[in-house]
């Protein structure tokens, strides 16, 4: 019954609503980011990729240890950009500068920077999280509304018979 309702949810959802692409930018933090990271996570898909076919346990080895590689060198490197962050607040000369690090810090460290939209009943799009979420409230009270009258009208049919 879960499951059906979840269905259905999502598939009015989908009509009325329609389906975002998702953020453009989502403000990750990627300062430690670098060449070293990135020939080293290469290597370990790679090596997967190499794995999945294959399916030899030499070549499953060969990821592990690439993977384990890639985990280090991503630590080392997120490590590394702590440090220099560190030193950049420690060198800070005023309550100001403190203050931006720690805004941008925190604006990098969010899950979600920016509002997924939708549009509302007549088309338009809904950008504001208030709209949003008002939005979310009414479609959701339509679909339990209709879900409720088709349960009654159900139970009408089931007591004709």
């Amino acid at each position: 019954m879960w499951r059906d309702f979840q269905l259905y949810c999502n598939e009015k959802a989908k009509q009325y609503l329609g389906v975002s692409k998702g953020a453009i930018n989502n403000n990750k933090d990627t300062s430690w980011w670098n060449e070293e990271v990135r020939e080293k996570l290469e290597t370990k898909k790679t090596l997967f990729k190499l794995w999945q076919q294959t399916k030899d346990d030499d070549d499953h080895q060969a990821y592990k240890i690439a993977k384990k590689i890639a985990k280090r060198a991503v630590a080392q490197a997120k490590a590394t950009a702590r440090d220099d962050f560190y030193a950049q607040l420690e060198t800070a000369s005023n309550d100001r500068e403190i203050f931006k690090l720690a805004k941008r810090k925190h604006q990098s460290s969010r899950d979600t920077a920016t509002n997924k939209f939708i549009k509302n009943d007549q088309g338009k799009l809904l950008t504001s999280n208030e709209d949003i979420r008002d939005r979310w409230k009414e479609y959701y009270t339509e679909l339990l509304n209709e879900i409720e009258h088709r349960r009654d009208n159900s139970k009408r049919n089931m007591h004709a018979f």
